[in-house]
């Protein structure tokens, strides 16, 4: 029988540092994310901004809960992005036609709403220019705090695998193999997998189940490059982190030295029916995972009504920032960084910790079994 479809394990990058023996914290407190917005809210306008702490949690829990307690449908509220359950986050949610004074300081259900701020449109997916994160590592050895600290300044110099995290495949990958099953249009995998019928699937909750399968995509192809992730190649797709425009490189010797400055970086796909792709040997690499995924360009043409996926360019490396690490004592450290939006937390700490420790960080916030 053929083994059921799995999300990719990325290798460490650093693998001459052995990965150490501490491990995140156990309590929501030790994983605290805080959210910044690509701009803030401007005082007038129907949608009230609402910024929220909640505290073990999905982002889609806290909304049905603000939802139930306003009386309002879930679709007239807007998010920037997903946060995790297993932690103390703060970030926008808006909704529309609610007087400030109705929720600001309120504690609802367990959702606290810190500010409420009029502006005039809702918020929606890829508002937020990143996260802050203060995360809490314990039982660390006495002699692991120099090891972290260069593991630390590797990752800020040279950057980290952008992978997606676990969070983004569901449990057990279920979500992963929804988006395949609905990519093929295999309507009995599809409820096998998630227990409803394809057309009895909200459209949100399909866009991101197929874009599990995106994901699966994209972390593939950066498994196969990991280890040549400071370089560019004639035909690869590069990534400007400056701007967020990709180009295919065609001088080398000009994009190669400045993917060593950290100005580009090769990139990864996120497949769709309009992908920029390159050629040579970063094609080919991209071609083979699409192909064994059954994720060609041509793939997402007539998706399921109301499903577009035109594709997309993510770099392969990304640098955390504000990085500053402070040493509690008691084999304790808090680890404080900065992230641009659609990157993981969770990725950054699985090149610090062994895999024993980063199991728990399996399944965070998922659309299927996010616990």
């Amino acid at each position: 029988m053929r083994e059921p479809l799995q999300p990719t394990v990325l290798p460490r990058r650093f693998s001459d540092l052995p990965p150490l023996h501490g491990r995140l914290g156990g309590e929501p407190e030790h994983f605290v994310v805080e959210e910044r917005l690509a701009y803030e809210p401007c005082g007038t306008g129907e949608h009230l901004y609402l910024w929220v702490e909640k505290r073990d949690l999905t982002t889609h829990e806290a909304i049905r809960r603000l939802a139930h307690f306003l009386d309002r449908p879930t679709h007239s509220f807007g998010i920037a992005g997903l946060k995790d359950r297993r932690a103390v986050t703060r970030q926008w949610i808006s909704v529309e036609r609610v007087e400030p004074e109705r929720l600001h300081g309120w504690t609802i259900n367990g959702v606290r709403v810190m500010t409420a701020i009029p502006h005039q449109h809702k918020l929606r997916l890829g508002h937020a220019k990143g996260n802050r994160f203060v995360l809490t590592l314990e039982g660390l050895e006495a002699a692991e705090t120099l090891r972290l600290q260069q593991m630390l300044e590797r990752l800020s110099r040279f950057g980290m695998p952008n992978a997606y995290g676990p969070q983004r495949f569901g449990r057990g990958g279920a979500s992963l193999r929804a988006g395949f099953a609905l990519l093929r249009r295999d309507e009995a995998a599809f409820l096998r997998e998630t227990g409803r019928p394809v057309e009895r699937t909200e459209r949100r909750l399909r866009s991101l189940l197929l874009s599990a399968l995106q994901s699966e995509a994209f972390n593939r192809v950066l498994c196969r490059r990991l280890n040549e992730l400071d370089t560019v190649e004639l035909g690869d797709v590069a990534y400007l982190h400056s701007k967020g425009a990709a180009f295919i490189v065609e001088d080398l010797a000009r994009e190669q030295t400045r993917a060593e400055r950290c100005e580009i970086s090769a990139s990864g796909p996120i497949p769709g029916t309009h992908l920029l792709q390159g050629h040579g040997r970063p094609r080919k690499i991209e071609d083979q995972v699409l192909e064994e995924l059954g994720a060609m360009p041509s793939a997402f043409e007539d998706l399921p009504a109301g499903l577009e996926a035109r594709g997309a360019r993510r770099p392969l490396r990304v640098f955390p920032e504000e990085l500053r690490l402070e040493v509690l004592g008691d084999g304790n450290a808090q680890l404080q960084f900065a992230l641009p939006t659609g990157s993981y937390a969770t990725v950054l700490l699985a090149e610090l910790l062994d895999s024993a420790a980063r199991a728990p960080l399996e399944g965070e916030e998922g659309p299927i079994g996010d616990g």
